[in-house]
């Protein structure tokens, strides 16, 4: 029986149909209950967004609302003219009208239109809007109410001229389908106040005393909560709070070294331990924290060290980790998954080598004095390593030796890799998918490799300047493989034609060359001599 493609599973038809023009989505829907289905589905509809950008000076035609109306993610996004424009004189020589004028009867009609798109859709779930402070809060007013099918709104504001005067009375907003808030605003305002029953997600970027009120609010319901702040007292009131539903953290704080060294003269070991364990026990369901700050890991992570918790992912954000905390914090915390991100480990202890046992999941991007490459992660399963700095290549050896029981393999190198620096790749004896982004890759590095029989996917992601006589050893290198993904790399064609054109030939011969694999060839393109030739001139 033939296949069709409606044999496809749904989430390859969303990911399919995920790059249609979103006009027309809409006659897709129409060719078959199966598409509809899928086109109406929940994870196809949150992944698909409206984007309206403009001045909105202008009224929306009859058919756009109609159009709108049924959108269920929409986006706004307000653009402003140059304050200036209007305030020199005409072509005609004739003064113009009050420039603050102008702009109050412009921003009245901008304001006017955007609450026609916003109240009349009847089916939005999804909001994320950004304008100018006082302007959005017109247009909401009391109204958020009306939205009776939101679930997610996401919030932002201007900050140019005027934008930042904001008026001192409270903004309401009420909800009762809102589950999702989000509020961005490099600048202090006045009173915000939220009333959403159904909260369970808040993220608050805000210079005012609304992070704290509203923390304390919805602690007790709230499942995630991101919240970046501007100063130590403000964590102090929220580890105070109880969190008996969170499962998600993520906290950053804007903390200079200013901050941190008056941070390190007036800091309260004993004191901050005592508020590090009771703000633990008050997130009995926590399993994933997200940390961009130094204050905050040195007050909360020692403790950890002795303090078992039910955290499974971590995540570590431009920060310096002291080493010895960071080694303790993993013995003893049961996680599975470990990233960080931009960060400088400090106080290593030379020599050290420890078996670390049950994390599963690890990403190291861009990590100075990266010394968790010296410890056994033995029951690794997926490991990342970004790495951008000079003379790395050792690195890779220590992956290969320490990291035995890894299955699936990304490396992104942003440096020129050593002829012998893939050498020992054959250490890794479960090997089974490799990825290498961004990172240059010769004949010769997999000439000097032993075949890896494990291995049944290799990717070669953003790769420049790949010569196509290089396909030839991977066949050599991974004998089993059965999938071979080419991603928005460049090829050089060095098949020794110097007359071959971009036909496609590089792509057609990789297929032949590897006849029991699937090959993707995505965005991807074929470099002739004639081209390089220029490229080099």
């Amino acid at each position: 029986m033939a296949m069709s493609i409606n044999s496809l599973p749904v989430e390859v038809l969303e990911k399919i149909f995920i790059y249609l023009p979103f006009k027309d989505i809409r006659n897709v829907g129409q060719v078959c209950h199966i598409w509809k289905d899928v086109l109406s589905g929940l994870r196809f509809q949150r992944r698909i967004r409206v984007k309206l950008q403009g001045d909105f000076g202008e009224e929306v035609s009859p058919a756009s609302m109609k159009f709108l109306s049924t959108c269920k993610n929409l986006s706004i996004v307000q653009l402003y003219a140059d304050k200036d424009d209007s305030e020199g004189d005409n072509e005609n020589g004739v003064e113009p009208s009050s420039p603050c004028a102008m702009h109050h009867e412009e921003d009245s009609t901008a304001e006017k239109n955007i609450a026609n798109i916003l109240f009349g859709t009847t089916e939005l779930s999804s909001l994320h809007i950004f304008s100018k402070y006082n302007s959005l809060k017109r247009i909401i007013q009391n109204r958020l109410g009306e939205l009776s099918q939101l679930k997610e709104l996401n919030v932002s504001f201007s900050y140019n001229g005027e934008s930042c005067k904001v008026d001192d009375q409270t903004w309401l907003l009420k909800s009762t389908s809102l589950e999702s808030f989000n509020i961005g605003l490099p600048y202090s305002i006045g009173s915000l106040q939220l009333e959403a029953p159904n909260l369970k997600e808040l993220h608050l970027t805000v210079n005012c005393d609304a992070t704290w009120k509203l923390v304390e609010q919805y602690s007790k319901r709230l499942e995630s909560l991101n919240v970046n702040l501007y100063d130590i007292e403000t964590l102090d009131q929220i580890m105070t709070c109880s969190f008996p539903c969170l499962q998600h953290l993520e906290l950053g704080i804007y903390d200079d070294k200013e901050l941190q060294y008056s941070y390190s003269q007036t800091a309260d070991r004993a004191a901050d331990d005592e508020q590090s364990r009771k703000f633990t026990k008050q997130m009995p369901l926590l399993k994933t924290f997200c940390l961009h700050s130094n204050v905050a890991f040195y007050k909360i992570f020692p403790t950890w060290c002795s303090l078992r918790t039910s955290l499974e992912s971590l995540e570590l954000q431009n920060m310096e980790v002291d080493a010895n905390v960071l080694i303790n914090v993993l013995l003893i915390q049961p996680l599975k998954s470990l990233t960080i991100k931009q960060c400088e480990i400090v106080n290593d202890l030379p020599g050290l080598h420890i078996r670390m046992v049950g994390l599963e999941r690890l990403k190291l991007i861009n990590v100075v004095n990266n010394v968790l490459l010296e410890h056994n992660f033995c029951d690794l399963k997926h490991f990342e390593l970004v790495h951008g700095f000079k003379y790395g290549n050792d690195l890779l050896q220590k992956v290969f030796y320490n990291f035995t029981s890894v299955q699936h393999l990304k490396l992104r190198f942003r440096t020129t890799l050593d002829e012998d620096a893939l050498q020992k790749l054959h250490q890794m004896k479960n090997l089974k998918s490799l990825e290498l982004r961004a990172t240059e890759v010769t004949g010769e590095h997999w000439n000097l490799c032993q075949p890896l029989t494990t291995v049944q996917q290799f990717t070669l992601s953003n790769c420049f300047m790949v010569r196509f006589s290089m396909f030839g050893s991977l066949g050599r290198v991974f004998p089993s493989l059965q999938r071979l993904h080419v991603d928005r790399c460049h090829i050089v064609d060095d098949t020794g034609d110097p007359n071959a054109v971009a036909n496609g030939g590089c792509e057609r011969k990789t297929r032949e060359m590897f006849p029991n694999s699937i090959v993707s060839w995505h965005d991807s393109v074929q470099i002739t001599p004639a081209t390089l030739k220029q490229l080099l001139m």
